[in-house]
């Protein structure tokens, strides 16, 4: 394991409804990615983006490769569960694949969505729950939730995802600066050795990150 390296995943919806929060989604997205940038150690990053079709944006990149800019076109339905379990198989596959030496010393894994599942064909809710449990207890993998509103966001706890690690978010660019604040205090302990429970810990957001995310 290279405790000096980190894997950043971002799941983000790009449903028709996002199109309300366009601006503050690319926005949000590209400040996020220049704030971990900043951050001592080395990363690699994954951006997968859906709606009732899913793409790889970025497929586990050198952070520092990843562009200044996004674009996001919101159209379609919500396949959130879909794009959820998608992207962990593709990643855990790689990294099961990757040489132990080489493995980074821990997942940051974040989903983004401002709706309800509503068009899912492969992964059921179940499912995924398991896949996040196991993520969670087996590889050391830490998520986030950001939701917008308290009807989306309890979408992450049934998923399996603490709901202390997210936010129930009122503006988007707000709950990824938040995020990106955690996300850096968790690389940050990586470094330093941290796993397990500190890391668990690690990943829950302060008062402070809460009430930026949720807009207080």
């Amino acid at each position: 394991m290279n405790a000096n390296l980190t894997e950043i995943v971002v799941v983000l919806d790009r449903s028709g409804s996002m199109s309300s929060m366009k601006t503050e989604a690319e926005g949000g997205l590209a400040t996020f990615v220049a704030d971990q940038k900043a951050e001592e150690g080395d990363a690699r990053f994954t951006l997968a983006i859906f709606d009732d079709h899913y793409d790889v944006v970025h497929d586990r990149i050198d952070l520092r490769e990843a562009p200044d800019r996004f674009t996001l076109e919101p159209r379609g339905m919500t396949a959130l569960l879909d794009a959820v379990g998608r992207t962990i198989d593709n990643v855990g596959r790689e990294l099961a694949e990757t040489p132990e030496a080489e493995r980074p010393g821990a997942v940051l894994f974040c989903v983004v969505t401002d709706g309800g599942e509503n068009s899912s064909r492969e992964y059921s809710g179940d499912r995924i729950k398991l896949m996040v449990e196991e993520q969670t207890h087996k590889y050391n993998w830490q998520f986030t939730f950001l939701g917008a509103g308290p009807e989306v966001f309890a979408q992450g706890e049934r998923m399996g995802i603490d709901a202390s690690s997210g936010a129930a978010f009122l503006d988007l660019g707000e709950a990824l600066g938040a995020t990106s604040a955690k996300m850096s205090r968790m690389r940050k302990a990586v470094r330093a050795g941290a796993s397990g429970a500190v890391l668990a810990a690690a990943n829950r957001m302060t008062d402070e990150e809460r009430a930026q995310a949720e807009g207080k």
